[in-house]
């Protein structure tokens, strides 16, 4: 089996693609057996994508911190939650936020 990488922009083009088909309900095949494997792939990608945010480089978790603060997201006593307007967001999600912002400058 060839493992394939694919870049941050391609794996959220990707998620983009199965949110799509979600959202308008398209399938083909086996209805029961296309969703297993569609949420399995996007499950895939959300995590590859997450731990490849993880690992930003010194500068990039500069440029997310800014964001942070630019965006008024004050970091709570959990070094992973962040709040906003009272209301308590993962590091993760953030993250992905983030990501998908930069991809799109």
């Amino acid at each position: 089996m060839k493992t394939t990488q694919f870049t941050k922009a391609e794996v959220n083009h990707l998620l983009g693609l199965l949110e799509i088909n979600e959202r308008e309900g398209f399938y083909f095949g086996n209805k029961q057996h296309y969703f297993n494997r569609h949420d399995k792939i996007k499950n895939k990608l959300k995590i590859d994508f997450i731990s490849s945010s993880l690992q930003l480089k010194e500068k990039e978790k500069t440029t997310f911190d800014i964001w942070l603060q630019n965006n008024k997201y004050i970091q709570s006593e959990d070094p992973n939650l962040y709040k906003y307007d009272g209301i308590y967001f993962n590091k993760q999600d953030l993250l992905q936020i983030f990501n998908a912002e930069m991809t799109n400058l």
